[in-house]
């Protein structure tokens, strides 16, 4: 599950079955529900059908939403209620803070002409389904200062989340080879944008 629903990023869905021209309907089509998120959404949300969260069941599926504030919510399709987190969402940013857009790729046009006020996961996640469980892969950005303090380094982490219970293995920080003796100048010039996918045992 991946952004535009497969690896050659195509938006169709195969197997869709209750979205049919007689079933929608312009009196009956249209928002159910909200929640509250604590940050901007620019990765598509994932939605995963029939999943299961501690002993309860989710037919209507759980849409899983990442901010620019480092948190994943995974979010019930039927009510719309946030299902991690004590309803807070899972924070991803290990004791770090979103990264202040006047910092990177040039200062402060990133605000103003891109994405703002703070930059953490930007990229869709992608979720691989497998016997029933799945995990959720995402990039999470963070700096070590709180804004607008000068922060002192930037970073860029893999995190690999289980969609039932929350829980992660040990995120992996990111950065070429060609930046290996300042990693943090990579993380400080860039921002990791495109959907992520899995294929073959690796993300």
């Amino acid at each position: 599950m991946t952004w535009q629903n497969d690896t050659l990023r195509t938006g169709q869905n195969l197997n869709e079955l209750a979205l049919t021209p007689s079933a929608v309907k312009s009196g009956s089509f249209g928002r159910l529900c909200s929640a509250p998120l604590d940050g901007q959404v620019y990765a598509q949300p994932l939605i995963v059908t029939d999943v299961k969260i501690g002993s309860t069941s989710y037919p209507n599926g759980v849409a899983y939403v990442v901010t620019q504030n480092g948190t994943l919510y995974a979010i019930d399709g039927t009510n719309c209620n946030v299902l991690n987190g004590s309803g807070q969402g899972t924070s991803l940013l290990n004791g770090g803070y979103p990264v202040d857009c006047n910092y990177i790729g040039g200062g402060k046009s990133s605000c103003t002409n891109t994405i703002g006020p703070f930059i953490s996961i930007l990229g869709t996640p992608v979720i691989n389904i497998s016997g029933g469980k799945g995990t959720i892969y995402m990039v999470v950005e963070t700096q070590d200062k709180k804004a607008p303090m000068v922060p002192g380094n930037w970073y860029h982490y893999l995190h690999a989340v289980d969609i039932q219970k929350f829980t992660e293995v040990q995120p992996v920080r990111i950065y070429p080879s060609y930046y290996q003796s300042n990693p943090s100048l990579f993380s400080l010039q860039h921002s990791q944008r495109p959907g992520l996918l899995y294929a073959n045992g690796y993300v």
